[in-house]
């Protein structure tokens, strides 16, 4: 009977259409769903022609605005003989309209302090086209709304245009291929077949491109780029209602109206226990348990966000479970979490366990393991203790929420009352939220999860799909036996766990003496604590109520020996994994819940650095937190296995791309006799132990130095005290850093050399790299002008190699000057060309670097580069991060201050002479590297 009822479903699944709403619904969602409160700071509007829009008075930052235009039109629009032209028109609205000539935009907006990508771009997804500005100054308005309206009824769309175009979105195609994509493509055509999104994921057929018209073009513009589909929005320090004016002077003429109807989405076909293999050497072991529904409306009332909020507990706290298992067993699995996710758009509705597995010989342990946690779920449900850590949860995220909306950009504004409108939601502010989930909260129980739970996870079976790097014979069945051998297991309930004590909140009581001076111009003081603690602390109030840690000690990376700097790696993936004396990973969690504490540590070049943000309410928490990991690491040898685990999975994906065999090979290239960056193997890094990272990363916590960075919204004395009750009670600690005068010298390859590499990935996936010994840091003065030298690169490169010859859809340049090691530095130059173009786009760049070797660089160029980047000096005084990066360390090199202080008058007083002089002493074709990667059957 319940075959042949699953039968019956699926035909009626298949033969019934479901249409998909892309086309927004009229007027806004606050006016239907009068249960929730819109903010009252947006301000809503339509115009005559239908066009709905969106302001918000907001000043971070300063003086500025942030604009973003959606068009509701995507991939579900377009038949398949238009595959991607929705995304081809996105393309061209930069390409050419009534007030903004093809090739006159992009320079016009950098002139105007903007970068491309970073605060002007498009994207085109399933569902719809959106434009972005993000302004920074709020006179621009009228420029951001002069190139929307453009965009919105004005494009010229040559064919000239067009086709120059094509080379560059086939370039853009070409960079997205990789393995994972082509088993990305293989598993949507199974899993989604029949349905609409399997055809807007799979790969673009670039014959479609190719032989694109304008009349192909102007067909979609015209049917969708309609006022009716389109919402606008503004974010920014605006007047309201000459904004309102200026949209309704610049849209008002804008005419047209839908008339399509919506697109067909097509129905999932669910496979109960069938089991899906995909074999790839360089992707890792995975098993995906599905179930797959289609999209099911319901009523948006309170009831229903009842229910939603206890099914997403009831999901926390599975994958709270599973990753327990994961941590304290890696050998069972390596990762495991249950998703969920629900999209009118697409008509699906996806439960999913994702479980990484570490070798071809772990799926039945896996399977076991996992369906006997979601059982234990569904029989049990939840214990006391996991709801309420998960209630705590939520009060501290609405409480986060309040917080954090006082500190939001424009440009976070933008995207959320975008996001809210596209899937017909309310804004609100963070009061009215908190409002309702404090409601909710008290319906929040153990029956009600457990409830939910299983009325989400239903009494259909499940379809499985496995990813293998090997071949594993017979594995359809081994994993359907799993799955049904785990079923008949006898569970018992899972314990309610009782949350341990705090324990980390005494590290002494013994009187703290100190010196301190101010540097009155970063306004940062700066102590000295009598057992050698250096603490600097700096009052910035930008994010309302947040306070940003570091705590920067020992000599870092150079305390390695050479030929072992992979050691670094191995203490960054598991001194906080392993947790502390007294708690492991699991058990932090636990007491954290409902706390405002985050910790990290990392190793840089010449420091190691534990890491934090908190709130003013946890900021004692948080400092003890961080206390204990510099006092006590536990570095438990589980995290050490897990990440040993990984190590197949980890050297077969370096031949995946060729990005991924560039990055293995480009430290023994350009110091090819520098034993510490010689290319490691496989063998190399199993090599490694735990214990001499212990080792090393141990004596650096013992002796020192240490230097606590404190920034955030906080006062002063506090910061003091909690410093004075933690690292202030630690033994006294070295006064300076140790100067390791050989390991600060690094030789770089300064002839010329070509290098062939190959890789095991996409046919299409080539890339070529210039690299361009410079020099290091130093004073900063030479390093300054070789960073916007780079800059022009790129800007250069944009328009040569994209926009001419169409040989990439992205060429870069960057540049790196080392502060920590001596006359080291470079510009490197990175084209991603067809393969069988690689040396047309050689030469290409090689003339570029010769043109600009020899002055031949243009005064409009400098502008366009130097531009943006003197726009962004008079604010970023304003963000909590320039401190942060700008204070680090500065106890053991004081120097960096001066050298901070010199940044914006260097920069403002540079010439074009200036560059010139850096681009004819650096640009030598006759020293530098050439790094050309290849798939494999091509590079000979």
């Amino acid at each position: 009977m319940r075959k042949i009822s699953l039968l019956i479903t699926v035909f009626t699944l298949v033969s019934t259409p479901v249409f998909a709403q892309i086309a927004p619904k009229p007027g806004f969602a606050y006016e239907t769903k009068k249960q929730y409160v819109s903010d009252p700071n947006i301000i809503y509007g339509q115009l005559p022609n239908g066009l709905r829009y969106a302001i918000q008075k907001w000043d971070k930052p300063e003086k500025s605005v942030s604009l973003r235009l959606r068009i509701a039109v995507g991939a579900a629009n377009e038949e398949k003989s238009e595959q991607d032209l929705t995304h081809f028109l996105e393309h061209m609205a930069f390409n050419g309209s009534k007030n903004f000539p093809e090739g006159k935009l992009i320079p016009l907006l950098e002139k105007e302090g903007l970068k491309f990508g970073a605060d002007t771009n498009a994207s085109t997804t399933f569902s719809d086209t959106t434009y972005r500005l993000d302004l920074p100054k709020s006179t621009q308005l009228d420029l951001g709304l002069n190139i929307f309206s453009d965009i919105a009824d004005k494009l010229t769309l040559s064919q000239g245009a067009i086709d120059r175009e094509k080379g560059i979105i086939e370039a853009e195609e070409r960079g997205k291929h990789s393995p994972m994509k082509d088993l990305i493509n293989y598993e949507t055509s199974k899993v989604y077949d029949g349905m609409k999104i399997k055809d807007a994921i799979a790969d673009v057929d670039l014959n479609i491109i190719r032989n694109a018209t304008k009349a192909q073009i102007e067909k979609i513009y015209k049917n969708y780029y309609t006022p009716d589909r389109a919402f606008l929005v503004v974010v920014g320090d605006v007047d309201i209602e000459k904004t309102k004016a200026m949209i309704a002077q610049k849209f008002g003429g804008w005419s047209g109206k839908n008339t399509l109807a919506e697109p067909d989405l097509g129905k999932v076909k669910p496979r109960p226990n069938d089991v899906d293999t995909y074999v790839d050497a360089q992707l890792p072991n995975k098993i995906e348990i599905l179930k797959l529904r289609n999209f099911k409306e319901v009523e948006d009332n309170f009831e229903n966000s009842v229910k939603g909020t206890n099914q997403g507990i009831a999901i926390s706290i599975i994958n709270e479970r599973l990753g327990k298992i994961a941590i304290r067993n890696p050998t069972l699995y390596t990762f495991a979490s249950l998703s969920r996710a629900r999209d009118k758009k697409t008509n699906l509705d996806v439960l999913s366990i994702n479980i990484l597995i570490p070798d071809n010989k772990s799926h039945v342990a896996a399977i076991k393991t996992v369906e006997n946690e979601i059982r234990k779920a569904l029989e049990f449900g939840f214990t006391e203790a996991e709801i309420q850590e998960k209630i705590d949860d939520l009060k501290l995220s609405t409480t986060r929420a309040l917080d954090a909306e006082k500190s939001r950009f424009n440009s976070s504004i933008a995207a959320t009352i975008l996001s809210d409108f596209s899937n017909y939601d309310v804004t609100q502010n963070a009061a009215a939220d908190k409002e309702i989930m404090l409601k909710i909260i008290p319906l929040i129980n153990e029956k009600v999860a457990k409830d939910e739970f299983i009325k989400l996870w239903g009494n259909d079976a499940p379809q499985f799909f496995v990813t293998q790097n090997a071949k594993v014979e017979n594995v359809e069945n081994i994993i359907k036996s799993a799955w049904e051998d785990a079923g008949k297991l006898k569970l018992a309930a899972p314990e309610n766990e009782i949350r341990k004590k705090w324990e980390y909140n005494n590290f002494g009581n013994k009187p703290v003496t100190f010196t301190k001076k101010i540097e009155n111009d970063f306004g940062a003081s700066y102590y000295k604590l009598s057992n050698n603690v250096n603490f600097i602390f700096k009052k910035h109030s930008e994010q309302k109520g947040k306070i940003f840690i570091n705590v920067s000690f020992g000599d870092g990376i150079f305390v390695f020996p050479k030929g072992q700097k992979d050691l670094s790696a191995i203490a960054d993936l598991t001194l906080i994994s392993g947790g502390l004396g007294k708690y492991d990973i699991i058990d932090l969690g636990k007491l954290n819940s409902g706390k405002f504490v985050s910790t990290g540590f990392h190793s840089e070049e010449d420091t190691f650095a534990l890491s934090g943000n908190t709130t003013k309410e946890d900021f004692l928490l948080q400092m003890q937190n961080i206390t204990a990991y510099f006092t006590d690491p536990a570095w438990r040898p589980q995290m050490y296995d897990k990440v040993m685990s990984m190590a197949d999975m980890l050297f077969d994906m370096q031949r995946m791309t060729s990005n991924s065999v560039y990055g293995r090979y480009i430290n023994s290239i350009i110091s090819p006799d520098d034993p510490r960056y010689r290319v490691r193997n496989k063998e190399d890094f199993l090599a490694l132990k735990l214990d001499d990272a212990k080792k090393y990363v141990d004596e650096a916590r013992k002796n020192g130095p240490v230097e606590v960075l404190i920034v955030g919204d906080v006062d002063e004395e506090i910061a003091l005290d909690y410093v004075k009750q933690t690292f202030g009670q630690l033994p006294k600690f070295k006064d300076k850093q140790e100067q390791y005068l050989s390991e600060r010298e690094r030789k770089m390859l300064r002839e010329r050399k070509i290098v062939n590499l190959d890789h095991d990935g996409a046919k299409d996936d080539a890339l070529l790299v210039f690299n361009i010994p410079t020099t290091s840091f130093k004073d900063g003065k030479e390093a300054r002008m070789i960073n916007v030298l780079a800059q022009m690169l790129k800007i250069e490169l944009t328009d040569k190699i994209r926009e001419k010859l169409a040989g990439d859809y992205s060429p870069s340049s960057s540049d790196y000057s080392s502060s920590y090691q001596n006359d080291f530095g470079f510009i490197r130059i990175s084209v991603s060309p067809k393969p069988e173009e690689i040396d047309k786009m050689q030469n290409a760049v090689e003339e570029i670097i010769k043109q600009f070797a020899k002055g031949d660089i243009p005064q409009s160029l400098f502008s366009r580069a130097i531009d943006p980047y003197l726009e962004n000096l008079s604010k970023e005084k304003s963000y909590t991060r320039y401190y942060l990066g700008v204070l680090e360390q500065t106890t053991f090199k004081p120097q960096w201050l001066d050298i901070e202080r010199s940044r914006e008058m260097m920069y403002r007083k540079m010439n074009l002479s200036d560059i010139k002089a850096v681009a004819k002493k650096y640009l030598d074709v006759n020293k530098m590297q050439i790094i050309r990667v290849l798939p494999k059957e091509k590079s000979n």
